[in-house]
């Protein structure tokens, strides 16, 4: 065609390779040397990423692309060879990149013919130049073209959507050429050019509006007419549908010998909203606070969240809700703040919003203030909605903001916009991901009759999407394409983070998670970029700023604004206490980046300062159990102590030894039983890797205690009488008597009294010979136990009166409380009630003044016990539920035990229904001796409990 054989000299530098698609696929190096790649294997996958040039495509879209049947299982494998190879035709190995998101090639300004071809394609739909500049830039783009078809001989691209959008602009540009030659008077250039394109596409009403007026134009009326019915049959019979209004509008004015029709420069009513979005769902509370936030002074409204939540949808809800009180008109502009390519300029902005308006761009002056004050006069006197969608910043939006009172303006970015609210008086809604409700209502419309039949999947699901409406969407898109598999199926490939964010990747990189993720983190300071992956590879879910400084080694202060400007982002949040925490999908994404980025032994070091800050931490705060700051902070951390702990290495032994101890004992007591076995069975395996004799013996003790508390006598004897032969190796006399001490408890519960006292007196021995008040104490409380089951109360009450004097001498605290439990209950055995009473409100005492503690429900039960002998049972029924309440609370199944067994003993009769129960529960969890007793109706001395 004409167009093509003016070819625009290029006078840029000489690209170093020219990639050319408007035609046959060809690559040309620097000297002119053909270097095109001959298989058709490496020519598709080259073509394939020369469609997104400069962004990621997926491995998964590659291997769909290039072998769609391969069932060998060996495509990544071909693919990194076929990849190989075309690096090496490009001579330049980092042309292609494989990133976290897939392979991406690389490609230079003035290299790739497309780019060039849609460059020129937005300067004119920008800029809207004069005729004669628009004829050139047409001209230009035009001449590109080597073929009629973009991608020509590369089978599946030469079909796909970019080449039909390619074949689409290029008609485009030849409406554009001819339009400007025809305005410029020189119908005469283009008229051969547009019979033959009339002729190509005989049902593209705009070349034939074009080929009229060039027709008219050269004094052929008849001819022009022709046109016009020729195109009329055509679409009547190819299509069913009647000529459209400019080819009628054209056909008049060649009847009345007229020119085009002139601008109507009064104005137009724009309606430009994009489509109302379907299935909004759980935003009533959002729309409202719109309303809210119009209703008064602000006439703008930023609605502002994180990628993926819904921000443009709520917008557009609302704007096609309220359309009719904005008669003069709708105005949508996307700034494009985020995602490929530079934003969108206010000058651009204001160009478009004019142009809207019914300005011709002849009127449209130069400069961004020019065109700012031009856009406030037009709009002055109107009721017009203004949406600015996916702003970047406050001075992108400021010169859009019209001055009148009549006009409204809804923004939606993904950061904050402060200076909006501070210097223009615009009021803001933050969009925060659905509630659980909210996002398993939509996942049930999106997946349909499959969710009815799995409603745990759905809940699951919707929770791995971190309640995100778009990762809800794409999930649902997974659900449909795998008919052929279980929702369960894909929940547990969903719940490693890595394969979640490949899972919610649907292909085009626009609209997957990765890919609105990456527009946010794109254009972060390198620092801040560093702190945000940073979060997203810490242990845990949330951290404080003392933890986040620990992990880069760094001052609290010297991270401040970077977080700052990440919450600003909406890339981390930051509760009302301080804590920092990023939501579950940016958390993986982070995790992604930064394992990515990181250099070998990086992680490990920051892991390793991490434990060491935690138990630098632990000691410092105090003991959780006696300050209410220091179990705040335990109970706060000790989730991410133990994702901690897990990672550790050797390296790290003696901060594990250190946590084991401080987050041990808040584990037992806080009820938290599972995660202190998992602390201390890590504690138990590093130990053993080190050969630290003391901490594998301290890790065994522990570990029994452990399932002690949980009603694993099995379990828990296991490991006491490990702990006691391991003693042996280590040499030392007082870690066989804690050993003693321990399996002598054990041994009391289970009811071989024999054996326990035999312990329990090796203990006390050992203990006392080396002075150790506290070990003293303990065996003495542990053998007074031993004394009631065997029904010498007098002998018990020497035991713990023994003990109790240790604790005033020494000022050892550990077994007060217990002791006092005891003595009371060996009052009740000797039938004296009135010391009875003493004792355990001494118990009680004591309780108030440690409240939560682990002798909080035996002081209760020891009270009851007091009450029901008294038979006071409605005191003594309230009292005995507390205590059962306060140790379901710790999960302790030991003291839940000696509770029932307390209570029960001190007055049998009158409480079967209770004694079967316990009876029952005895025998399940191994309490032989207990189970025996209650199970007669005599009344039996009663111990003070578990240790």
């Amino acid at each position: 065609m004409a167009a093509r054989d003016q070819r625009t000299p290029d006078t840029g530098p000489r690209p170093t390779i020219s990639f050319g698609v408007l035609g046959p696929l060809s690559l040309l190096a620097a000297d002119g040397a053909d270097i095109t790649p001959t298989g058709s294997v490496q020519r598709l996958l080259l073509a394939t990423l020369l469609t997104r040039a400069n962004r990621p495509v997926t491995v998964d879209t590659l291997l769909e692309v290039l072998w769609p049947d391969d069932t060998s299982g060996r495509g990544r494998d071909k693919l990194h060879l076929t990849v190989h190879r075309v690096r090496a035709l490009l001579a330049s190995p980092d042309r292609i990149a494989l990133t976290a998101a897939g392979y991406q090639i690389r490609v230079e300004d003035g290299e790739l013919d497309l780019a060039r071809f849609d460059a020129l394609a937005s300067r004119l739909l920008v800029d809207d130049p004069p005729p004669a500049e628009a004829a050139t830039l047409a001209l230009e783009a035009l001449s590109l073209w080597r073929g009629e078809t973009a991608f020509e001989g590369v089978e599946h691209i030469a079909t796909a959507p970019e080449a039909e959008r390619c074949a689409a602009r290029r008609r485009w540009f030849h409406e554009v050429w001819c339009g400007a030659e025809l305005a410029r008077g020189r119908h005469g250039a283009v008229l051969p050019e547009l019979e033959a394109l009339a002729a190509a596409h005989p049902l593209h009403e705009q070349f034939q509006v074009l080929l009229m007026r060039a027709l008219q134009a050269d004094g052929r009326r008849g001819d022009a007419l022709a046109v016009y019915r020729r195109t009329r049959v055509a679409l009547r019979d190819e299509l069913g549908v009647d000529p459209g209004v400019e080819l009628e509008q054209q056909m008049a004015q060649v009847h009345a010998g007229t020119g085009p029709a002139a601008v109507d420069d009064r104005g137009r009513s724009p309606a430009e909203l994009p489509p109302a979005p379907t299935g909004l769902t759980d935003r009533e509370g959002e729309l409202d606070a719109i309303d809210a936030t119009l209703s008064g002074q602000a006439r703008t409204c930023v609605v502002t969240g994180m990628p993926g939540v819904g921000k443009t949808a709520l917008v557009l809800a609302w704007s096609h809700a309220r359309r009719d009180d904005y008669p003069d008109g709708q105005l949508f502009v996307d700034l494009r703040g985020f995602g490929d390519g530079p934003p969108t300029s206010p000058a651009e902005a204001l160009a478009t919003c004019l142009k809207s308006l019914g300005l011709p761009p002849s009127r449209l002056p130069e400069g961004v203030e020019d065109r700012a004050s031009l856009f406030r006069s037009v709009v002055s006197e109107r009721r017009v909605l203004v949406v600015l969608d996916n702003a970047v910043s406050a001075e992108q939006v400021r010169p859009l903001l019209p001055a009148g009172s009549h006009c409204t303006v809804l923004v939606t970015s993904r950061e904050m916009l402060q200076g909006l609210g501070a210097r223009d008086g615009a009021g803001s809604v933050r969009l925060a991901p659905l509630s659980e409700t909210g996002s398993t209502v939509l996942l049930r419309e999106l997946i349909g009759p499959r969710a009815a039949a799995d409603e745990a999947s759905v809940v699951a699901l919707a929770r791995l999407c971190g309640h995100l409406p778009l990762a809800l969407r794409i999930a649902a898109l997974q659900v449909e394409l795998r008919s052929h598999q279980g929702l369960p199926e894909l929940v547990a490939e969903m719940v490693d983070d890595q394969h979640r964010l490949d899972l919610l990747d649907v292909g085009d990189g626009e609209t997957d998670i990765r890919a609105v993720l990456a527009w946010s983190c794109q254009e972060l300071p390198e620092e801040t970029a560093r702190v945000f992956r940073a979060l997203g590879m810490m242990p845990g879910r949330d951290a404080d700023e003392e933890t986040l400084a620990a992990w880069r080694g760094q001052e609290p202060r010297a991270q401040r604004r970077h977080l700052d400007a990440l919450v600003r982002a909406h890339l981390l949040e930051r509760d009302e206490t301080g804590r920092l925490r990023q939501h579950e999908l940016v958390r993986a994404y982070a995790a992604e980046q930064g394992r990515l980025a990181c250099e070998s032994g990086e992680v490990e070091a920051a892991h390793a300062r991490v434990l060491d800050f935690y138990a630098r931490k632990s000691a410092a705060v105090g003991d959780p159990l006696e300050l209410d700051t220091a179990w705040s902070w335990f109970e706060q951390e000790w989730g991410n102590v133990l994702l901690a702990v897990d990672t550790a290495d050797a390296s790290a032994a003696d901060s594990v030894l250190a946590l084991a101890r401080a987050f041990g004992a808040f584990l037992r007591v806080s009820g938290q039983h599972e995660a202190g076995l998992r602390l201390h069975a890590r504690q138990l395996e590093l130990a053993r890797e080190t050969g630290d004799l003391r901490a594998e013996h301290a890790a065994r003790l522990s570990l029994g205690n452990l399932r002690m508390r949980l009603g694993d006598q099995v379990g828990a004897e296991s490991d006491y009488r490990a702990a006691l032969a391991h003693t042996d190796r280590v040499g030392d006399p007082l870690l066989r008597a804690a050993s003693l001490t321990n399996l002598g408890g054990l041994l009391t519960d289970t009811g071989d009294l024999e054996q326990a006292e035999a312990a329990l007196s090796e203990a006390v021995e050992i203990f006392g010979h080396h002075d150790d008040a506290r070990g003293v104490s303990v065996g003495l409380s542990r053998l007074g136990d031993c004394k009631l089951l065997v029904h010498d109360p007098g002998g018990a009450a020497d035991h713990f009166e023994e003990a109790l004097r240790i604790c005033d001498e020494s000022g050892v605290e550990i077994v007060r409380s217990e002791a006092c439990v005891g003595l009371a209950h060996a009052a009740i055995a000797q039938g004296d009630l009135s010391r009875a009473e003493r004792w355990a409100q001494q118990a009680i005492a004591l309780m108030e003044r440690h409240p939560g503690s682990e002798d909080e429900p035996l002081a209760l039960g020891v009270l009851a016990a007091v009450r029901l002998a008294q038979d006071r049972r409605p005191e003594a029924e309230d009292l005995v539920g507390r205590a059962l309440e306060r140790a379901h609370r710790l999960g302790a199944i030991d003291v839940t035990m000696w509770v029932l067994r307390g209570y029960l003993v001190a007055a049998p009769l009158g409480v079967e229904a209770l004694r079967q129960e316990a009876i029952e529960f005895a025998r399940k969890h191994g309490f032989r001796g207990i189970a025996a007793e209650l199970d007669s109706a005599e009344a039996i001395p009663v111990p003070g409990g578990p240790r």
